[in-house]
């Protein structure tokens, strides 16, 4: 008889250990969707992209205040987790903005660069056809000048001048 009583007493604590930790965790939601919330109303950047979703967090909480004096606390419990959800949803539709807008920002750096390289390499070709254009210039006139090409003593011919 003594073991069903430590049983039943076990069990009694047990149960109401649970009912502790889920009275905790509910007001956790509430605390938790209030403090989303708060954050969100700050941003001006996305306040206007999560205003659908804190006002639906918004609906719910109240939803919950109500049920919570009418001493329907299971399901104002329910309505607060429902707040903190559509909370997590207005959170993540202005990380997505963020992350979106960092995208858009590399994607036009990206296409700044490309620019910058198509015009270097089209200097670079200018560069070379102008370079082409005065070597052929230049073998024309040393043709023309005296028969052999003439070209400048480069390091190595430096000294062979005085010697001849």
């Amino acid at each position: 008889m003594a073991r069903r009583t430590h049983w039943m007493a076990f069990l009694v604590l047990g149960a109401l250990a649970l009912a502790t930790i889920v009275a905790f965790a509910a007001g956790d939601d509430r605390s938790a969707a209030e403090a989303t919330l708060a954050s969100l109303e700050k941003d001006p950047k996305t306040k206007e992209l999560t205003a659908d979703a804190v006002k639906r967090a918004r609906t719910a909480l109240e939803r919950a205040r109500r049920m919570h004096e009418a001493g329907d606390d299971r399901h104002a419990r329910l309505a607060e987790g429902l707040a903190l959800e559509w909370a997590r949803v207005g959170e993540t539709l202005a990380r997505a903005a963020e992350v979106e807008s960092k995208a858009r920002e590399a994607r036009l750096a990206a296409l700044d660069a490309g620019a910058k390289v198509d015009r270097e390499r089209a200097m670079v070709e200018q560069q070379l056809a102008e370079n082409g254009r005065l070597q052929s210039e230049l073998g024309r006139l040393e043709t023309k000048d005296g028969g052999a090409p003439k070209t400048p003593p480069g390091p190595r011919d430096a000294g062979r001048g005085a010697d001849r």
